[in-house]
């Protein structure tokens, strides 16, 4: 019984001996890394290639602590190589950090991602087997994250949760003569995505208005969210107007948030949180014609909280 006591203290000194070795570390690494110094100092969005089969670029802004990301589209299946993918999106690749992970599917990376910002709260030793992902990938190659970058990401990967990113999916392949050019737009939309801070803030006061669809296949759902949402306007919780609910022209395993308008990411988040919809990242879809400011979309696995 004394040596399991013994044993679990020396765990727990160690966990804590290394956490302050990281941040003394981390505290330290701005003065010779400018990736670092430039995510220390929240000068400009650290952008992050991810090098899956069909390559996802993340640009974070330490400022606002959010992040935006844009599914890629590229020419052939094969994963592309950093110089190669980062050509064709026509970035330089001095300004960006980049990393092959060992799953090539893009959409199982991200779910990788968002199940580990959910989880590290509750269960701490994933921040370890995360460590240990870094050190295999910089050992072979696969990331040029320099370790004081590692530190400085970590740190801010901490504060996050998926309702801090934003998702914009690729959009259906163009003409071969144009592949260039949509590819290189990919940044400049990220670029104006992180810049919409002061959009946000003149909106602030104005009604959201929301259009909730029902996916799920079951009858009468969006009718129901509807009432809920009304209600919570009702009293004061939140500044929504439903114009339009109905049916989703095809089932949808998982609920989410689409954006449409952009500039209320913090209301979007808010209005997942009292859906129950917390964990899930904030899709994004401009559209010019669209009357409402965002759509609801109730998948499957939608459960309607409890009315208090």
């Amino acid at each position: 019984m004394e040596q399991t006591d013994f044993k679990t203290k020396l765990k727990t000194r160690l966990a804590v001996y290394a956490a302050l070795a990281v941040l003394v570390y981390g505290a330290f690494a701005h003065f010779y890394n400018p990736h670092t110094a430039a995510l220390t100092a929240g000068a400009q969005p650290l952008n992050l290639l991810v090098l899956t089969r069909q390559p996802m670029f993340i640009s974070y802004n330490p400022q606002s602590a959010k992040a935006a990301v844009t599914n890629m589209n590229t020419a052939g299946k094969k994963s592309p190589g950093a110089c190669d993918a980062l050509k064709e999106a026509g970035i330089n690749p001095q300004d960006v950090l980049y990393i092959r992970p060992s799953s090539q599917n893009r959409a199982e990376f991200w779910e990788l991602c968002k199940n580990n910002l959910r989880a590290w709260r509750q269960k701490p030793y994933i921040i370890f087997i995360y460590l240990y992902d870094y050190i295999r990938l910089r050992v072979s190659g696969r990331t040029n994250i320099a370790p004081s970058d590692f530190v400085m990401i970590t740190l801010h990967l901490m504060r996050l949760e998926p309702g801090d990113f934003t998702v914009k999916n690729p959009d259906p392949p163009p003409a071969a003569q144009n592949r260039r050019r949509a590819a290189a737009a990919a940044p400049q939309q990220i670029l104006l995505a992180q810049n919409a801070a002061p959009a946000a803030a003149a909106s602030a006061s104005k009604t959201l208005v929301l259009e909730v669809l029902n996916a799920s296949g079951g009858a009468g759902l969006a009718a129901e969210v509807t009432r809920y949402l009304r209600d919570l306007s009702n009293r004061g919780l939140i500044d929504i107007d439903v114009i339009n609910y109905g049916n989703y022209p095809v089932i949808e395993e998982k609920s989410k948030i689409t954006d449409i308008t952009g500039g209320r990411p913090e209301d979007l988040k808010k209005i997942g949180r009292l859906l129950g919809m917390d964990n899930s990242e904030i899709f994004t879809s401009p559209d010019k014609t669209a009357i409402a400011d965002a759509k609801i979309i109730l998948g499957k696995d939608f459960i309607l909280p409890k009315t208090n």
